[in-house]
């Protein structure tokens, strides 16, 4: 009997308040944790958001190129076609004798950037005699009659190199190609243009280069320029061409190219010439230096 009375306490100490409890305790159990997940799932949430945020500024601070730093991509550009003369704007122009078309061909060796540097560099009218001067090239060497000659000096064209390159040069070549050509004179070290050119052409070709376009992508900028060239000859022609002059002509002696209607590239008719991209990269001084070109139709 006893032990009846016993289990039925035991029994008891279970009963529907004791469950009711259990119940209670592990929803405010569950509850709590609810709301903690929330908060953490928010903070993280937010953490991402605040994380995006900060990488779309970045970004946006990239893509964004003020006007001075268009100019000056621009007047690299006008270096790297050969353009003397540009002092601003969409429009680059220059005649065909100094333009390497290499440059609208992919990537350049040092002989091509010696060439483009110093189609545009500073010339200085310096005095000179067969004595204080030593040229590899002996030709030239014994060539030397006048007292003064056109030099480029080693800091002009180390200062125009590293603008457009971002770098300072590796070699300097002994001579560089074209018209006028230099060579460089070991002492002074310097560019002289001693020797001289070849006869005049009844036909002159200017260039055309407009640029319409920057696309900024990371540290990579896009420039989209439409290319063409005028060509006039004889007195009589006057013709404006797209893309660059070619090296076949036909039977009039006229450059076989498309023809466009038209005496300058514009936005209106910028589509008839032919496309090239100019690509610059960003360094760590900021600044956006030559890599390569790529035509894009």
């Amino acid at each position: 009997m006893e032990n009846e009375v016993n289990e039925k306490v035991v029994k008891n100490q279970h009963g529907p308040l004791y469950w009711l409890m259990v119940i209670l305790v592990l929803f405010i159990i569950i509850l709590i944790s609810i709301t903690i997940g929330e908060k953490i799932s928010k903070t993280k949430v937010n953490n991402e958001n605040n994380s995006e945020t900060s990488e779309t500024n970045k970004t946006e601070e990239i893509v964004k190129l003020n006007d001075e730093q268009k100019n000056e991509i621009a007047s690299k550009i006008a270096i790297l076609v050969g353009s003397s003369n540009y002092t601003g704007g969409k429009l680059i122009k220059c005649g065909n004798l100094n333009t390497n078309k290499k440059v609208f061909q992919g990537t350049l060796n040092e002989d091509d950037k010696a060439f483009i540097i110093t189609r545009t560099a500073k010339e200085t009218e310096t005095k000179i005699n067969e004595k204080n001067v030593k040229f590899k090239n002996e030709e030239i060497q014994n060539y030397i009659y006048e007292e003064t000659y056109p030099a480029i000096t080693k800091n002009d064209y180390d200062t125009n190199y590293k603008k457009v390159f971002g770098s300072l040069p590796t070699n300097y070549p002994d001579r560089i190609e074209g018209c006028p050509y230099y060579d460089f004179e070991l002492n002074s070290k310097q560019y002289f243009f001693i020797g001289g050119c070849g006869g005049a052409s009844p036909a002159t070709t200017e260039y055309l280069i407009y640029i319409d376009d920057y696309n900024v992508n990371n540290k990579t900028v896009t420039i989209t320029t439409y290319v063409g060239f005028i060509y006039k000859a004889f007195g009589t022609i006057n013709k404006t061409y797209s893309d660059l002059e070619s090296d076949d002509y036909d039977e009039n002696d006229l450059p076989v190219n498309k023809e466009v209607k038209a005496s300058s590239i514009t936005e209106e008719n910028k589509t008839e010439f032919a496309k090239y991209n100019f690509i610059f990269e960003k360094a760590e001084d900021g600044e956006y230096y030559f890599k390569s070109t790529e035509k894009a139709n």
